[in-house]
């Protein structure tokens, strides 16, 4: 029992020893050196830019022209727009209504004249319309086009027999009419547009370095 006894104090005593802080030394804890930094990062922002840009504005108006049937000695005869018959009365004996029927006018040509008060030339189309007996509008064609300089007048001659190759079948009367060309003027203005672009900008933000 003795060396039992021995054995435990030995114990005890080396406990003690280990437990104990050695004298003279200090324990020192290590704290990190930490700092609020401004740091910078790039980003991609879209925004609005008005720019200039030219465009073309244009006003139109029909050519100021005239024209008319006239004689040949150059009196004025008519309007274009009065209907003449496609047909003409032939009689075989002299003042005697039972010999006449109604035959095509062929033959017939009605002289006309154009005149453009514009200071450019333009293209006007002489145009022929076709009706019924009961004054009902069938349909038209171009009989011509006049290429009239700046205040010129031209003259032409409008021929049945043309009018009748073009003719359909139930049409009695004709018309002519002008297409005045169409004058137009363009000019540049500037006008202004909204785009959107895009460019990379520096931000900044706040972070935390430690050493």
């Amino acid at each position: 029992m003795r060396w039992l006894i021995v054995i435990l104090i030995f114990l005890l005593v080396l406990i003690a020893g280990c437990t104990q802080q050695p004298t003279g030394q200090a324990i020192v804890s290590q704290q990190p050196n930490c700092r609020e930094v401004q740091e910078p990062y790039d980003v991609t922002e879209t925004y609005t830019e008005t720019v200039p840009y030219t465009d073309s504005e244009c006003t139109s108006r029909l050519y100021d022209g005239k024209g008319g049937y006239i004689s040949d000695d150059g009196t004025w005869k008519g309007d274009l727009a009065i209907s003449y018959s496609l047909w003409m009365q032939s009689c075989t004996r002299v003042n005697d209504p039972t010999s006449c029927s109604e035959v095509p006018a062929t033959g017939t040509v009605h002289k006309y004249y154009i005149t453009n008060y514009e200071s450019k030339t333009g293209i006007f189309e002489l145009q022929v319309n076709f009706w019924d007996d009961k004054n009902n509008y069938i349909e038209s064609f171009s009989y011509y086009n006049h290429t009239v300089g700046p205040g010129e007048t031209v003259y032409g001659w409008l021929s049945y027999d043309v009018i009748w190759r073009n003719k359909p079948g139930k049409a009695t009367y004709f018309n002519a009419q002008i297409n005045q060309p169409i004058w137009k003027e363009c000019r540049d203005v500037t006008k202004y547009k909204d785009v959107q672009r895009t460019r990379t900008i520096t931000q900044y933000r706040t972070v935390t370095k430690c050493d």
